[in-house]
């Protein structure tokens, strides 16, 4: 499970590169889980550029890095779709987690 978001700078108040980090743990023994794949991806689109995914590290997290695209808002929210699988499993039916997380734009 995706149990934890981090955004910085938090808010944003201006266009720069937004970091977002992700924790990923076991539901049944609530142990950070290394290595697991993350994407994030922010909607709507164009609004921020979308990162790769990566991988997360010894203690479970994983960062990625926004910059603002050609839709970036002057104020509002910024939604991202967050997806943590099992490296080697299909996307689609493989072991996964999914979540929503938001960062506030007021520049």
């Amino acid at each position: 499970m995706i149990d934890d978001v981090k955004f910085s700078p938090s808010p944003v108040t201006t266009a720069t590169t937004i970091t977002g980090r992700f924790h990923v743990r076991e539901t049944q023994t609530g142990k950070s889980v290394t290595d697991a794949l993350v994407y994030s991806i922010a909607l709507p689109y164009s609004r921020v550029t979308v990162p790769g995914e990566v991988k997360t590290d010894a203690n479970g997290w994983a960062t990625a890095q926004f910059n603002p695209a050609k839709l970036f808002p002057r104020k509002g929210y910024v939604t991202v779709f967050v997806r943590a699988r099992k490296p080697g499993d299909d996307v689609l039916s493989g072991v996964s987690t999914r979540r929503l997380a938001q960062f506030v734009v007021n520049r």
